[in-house]
């Protein structure tokens, strides 16, 4: 099994829901759409950084005083099809 310390939320290059991180928001969006989702939190000082983790799923860096905030703002968004971990 190959895990990637950078990403320990993959395993074989396949999304592991179970070693989700508490503190983080997981979503399902276009990957195309990731980057818009990004400018959207930086434009909300930062309230959390998205990364990909596989394509069609991104983890929102947050921490846990942010999170709530972080979803709030996800669940408005068109670009989000789906928060993994609300």
């Amino acid at each position: 099994m190959k895990h990637n310390p950078s990403r320990p939320e993959v395993l074989d290059g396949v999304f592991q829901p179970s070693l989700m991180k508490e503190e983080h928001v997981y979503i399902s969006l276009a990957p195309a759409d990731t980057n818009a989702v990004n400018r959207i939190l930086e434009g909300y000082e930062y309230v959390g950084v998205v990364t990909t983790v596989v394509p069609g799923i991104a983890v929102v860096q947050t921490t846990i005083s942010t999170k709530p905030l972080a979803i709030k703002i996800l669940s408005t968004l068109p670009e989000v099809k789906e928060i993994l971990n609300p």
